[in-house]
């Protein structure tokens, strides 16, 4: 596997990250498995600090168990916004 890049590759790169932007807001509309799965195959390569936090990612299909997890979430927050 070259390590190299070409042209357009950096160029991609650096349009990716210019365009990032955080995701506030979300669709209730299902994932397709096929992206769900390149999408996190894709997170799993990103990096930590000095590696050592495996990414772990978990898919909840239950909405109340979803909105559970959300006000847990939402009180932490909360709270350690509060000092």
């Amino acid at each position: 596997m070259s390590t190299e890049f070409t042209p357009s590759g950096i160029s991609s790169l650096y349009r990716v990250i210019a365009e990032r932007r955080d995701a506030r807001h979300f669709l209730n509309d299902p994932v397709d498995e096929a992206i769900l799965m390149r999408v996190l195959t894709a997170a799993h390569q990103a990096p930590s600090v000095g590696l050592m936090q495996p990414w772990r990612f978990i898919r909840v299909k239950n909405p109340a168990l979803r909105l559970k997890i959300y006000g847990l979430v939402d009180e932490e927050r909360l709270l350690t916004s509060a000092g």
